[in-house]
């Protein structure tokens, strides 16, 4: 997972990377989910092993989901060729 914060011109882009990405996201979905983020304070090397097997077994987990769903609402023009 990669997250890509918002950021004003004179501000430096930067990209979260796997566990430092899925606590940016669930700040910014708010709500029961910011539970969650307290996880943050646990070094990243105990979280990121636990993301890759999460990852790794995440359609047995959680079920492939409807994908083609997603696009059926997205308009094509979107799409680079």
């Amino acid at each position: 997972m990669v997250y890509v914060p918002e950021s004003t011109a004179r501000q430096k882009r930067t990209l979260l990377f796997r566990t430092d990405a899925l606590f940016a996201a669930l700040r910014v979905v708010g709500g029961g989910w910011m539970i969650l983020s307290w996880m943050r304070v646990l070094p990243r090397a105990w979280r990121d092993p636990f993301y890759r097997v999460v990852a790794k077994w995440r359609r047995r987990l959680f079920g492939a989901g409807d994908v083609a769903a997603l696009y059926a609402e997205f308009p094509i023009e979107r799409f680079l060729p």
